[in-house]
């Protein structure tokens, strides 16, 4: 089995509700399964707001802004519905993709995501253009206030009662994707589980959203 080397990483950071314990043992367990440090994980109680879209931008912020004050290096955001692929292939693919951030100026970096645009550099590496979702993204430490600016303003847009699908955090942060340096691991290394949604109300299931081919994006 090839292992993972998180020495690259500085904290991995699970956004979690307090009522979700089954999200909870969820995530618990992918960490657990990847070899993450222990040392290096942190959980942050997400904020519960009515409109759920509304709360979890708030929890991200508050992310990158423990990672800012604390003066990491880099941060890897996870959501708590996180399920990483266990197989040999998806953990070479991370290696190299950290391997490939080390020897290049960047940004943020996506484990998965719901990708519709990206254009390969080498191998599994890509420049992101297009990417929904929110639930595996590493950030450099340079980039936080940035990220940090972009999330304020979809957070001032709810609160504003514009609709959610028009200005959640990944539909704002496409401002800065097409201009700065954000790249994406492909084929991603995971999906969101299949599971009720405290944003949607609903079980949602996007297992599909991970893993389009090039010619379907």
């Amino acid at each position: 089995m090839i292992r993972v080397n998180w020495g690259f990483v500085d904290k991995v950071v699970y956004i979690n509700l307090a009522k979700r314990t089954d999200r909870r043992e969820n995530i618990e367990f992918q960490l657990k399964k990847m070899a993450v440090p222990p040392e290096k994980i942190i959980r942050f109680e997400a904020i519960e707001h009515d409109e759920g879209a509304l709360g979890c931008a708030m929890s991200h912020v508050a992310v990158l802004t423990m990672a800012k004050e604390n003066d990491w290096q880099n941060v890897l955001i996870l959501e708590d519905d996180m399920v990483f692929n266990d197989d040999d292939e998806s953990h070479d693919r991370i290696n190299y993709f950290f391997s490939s951030l080390v020897s290049t100026n960047w940004d943020v970096g996506f484990l998965s995501g719901s990708y519709f645009r990206i254009a390969q550099i080498k191998e599994c590496f890509y420049k992101a253009s297009c990417v929904y979702l929110a639930n595996s993204y590493i950030v450099n430490h340079h980039y936080y206030d940035e990220l940090i600016d972009v999330f304020d303003v979809s957070i001032d847009q709810m609160n504003k009662g514009v609709n959610r699908y028009e200005c959640s955090l990944d539909i704002f942060w496409h401002h800065l994707m097409g201009r700065d340096d954000w790249f994406a691991l492909y084929p991603c290394v995971g999906y969101q589980l299949v599971d009720m949604s405290d944003i949607e109300g609903y079980i949602t299931d996007r297992v599909s959203y991970f893993s389009r081919t090039i010619d379907e994006m």
